[in-house]
């Protein structure tokens, strides 16, 4: 099984929080399975951190990880597969 974790997900594994999908990275984490991401989320995970010196201590966490190539082309495309109107998304893209 091929799983791409977001960021959302890192944030509450990372935080402690409880979800469905953290107890999933949890149990890919401790069974060795490939995690795939993309650098841009290890980007944003990192610069959530307040001191320089938490983002040198957690980056060595994701160096494990496949990482993705991800073009612009990527991104087009990706944004065309997301539902926007979903309650989630208006604040993001609507202001």
């Amino acid at each position: 099984m091929k799983v791409f974790v977001d960021t959302s997900v890192w944030i509450d594994y990372l935080s402690g929080q409880t979800t469905e999908r953290v107890k999933l990275l949890s149990e890919l984490i401790s069974s060795g399975q490939p995690i795939y991401s993309l650098p841009v989320i290890v980007q944003e995970i990192l610069q959530g951190y307040k001191h320089e010196k938490d983002t040198v201590v957690h980056a060595d966490q994701f160096e494990g990880l496949t990482f993705l190539p991800f073009e612009y082309k990527d991104a087009v495309r990706s944004s065309q597969t997301v539902p926007f109107h979903e309650e989630s998304w208006n604040h993001t893209c609507d202001g």
